[in-house]
């Protein structure tokens, strides 16, 4: 049994994987690519406050229950801007730890992973104003965790991270 934990939110998942020493299922590359779930929430804020809060990564721990530490490692020159993070979070005693590398636009913050315990991370913050300040905030994630996990069930857990962290942000802004 392998316990593949997400990384976003409190949440374990056990997936057996074997039976009498025979996988149960194998989830091949190109079947596993493409799992990417996204959401998104309009914010009672202006978008340069949830522009700032999207920036601020080292914030993240306060208001995203599973991340427990966050250590900005490189920045745009000259600015506190992040290039390159490590995350660490966890549940149930569990924890795992990632880097990332970001690509900040004019209205996104993407990011891909670089390192960790996961083999790959790929997500995106898109922050747009409505006016009235009010902004309207959309988030994709992508997750392979690097180990056999069913596509519907890897979809699911980022299902889970992604509408788990919209209104945790949100809360955090509304405050």
């Amino acid at each position: 049994v392998v316990l593949a934990l997400c990384t976003r939110v409190g949440y374990a998942i056990l997936v057996p994987t074997t039976r009498a020493s025979r996988p149960i299922m194998v989830v091949s590359e190109a079947r596993a690519a493409s799992q990417a779930y996204s959401a998104h929430t309009e914010v009672d804020a202006p978008r340069e406050r949830v522009w700032a809060a999207v920036l601020n990564l080292e914030a993240y721990p306060a208001w995203a229950r599973a991340i427990s530490k966050v250590e900005v490692l490189r920045t745009v020159e000259g600015t506190s801007t992040p290039r390159a993070a490590t995350f660490t979070a966890g549940a149930v005693g569990l924890s795992v730890s990632y880097t990332l590398e970001y690509t900040i636009g004019d209205d996104t913050v993407a990011w891909v992973s670089t390192g960790g315990d996961v083999k790959s991370i790929i997500g995106q913050y898109r922050v747009t104003s409505l006016g009235d300040a009010r902004t309207r905030l959309d988030y994709s994630l992508e997750v392979d965790p690097g180990f056999g996990v069913p596509g519907f069930v890897r979809r699911a857990v980022t299902k889970i991270v992604v509408r788990t962290a919209l209104p945790e942000l949100k809360r955090h802004l509304e405050l």
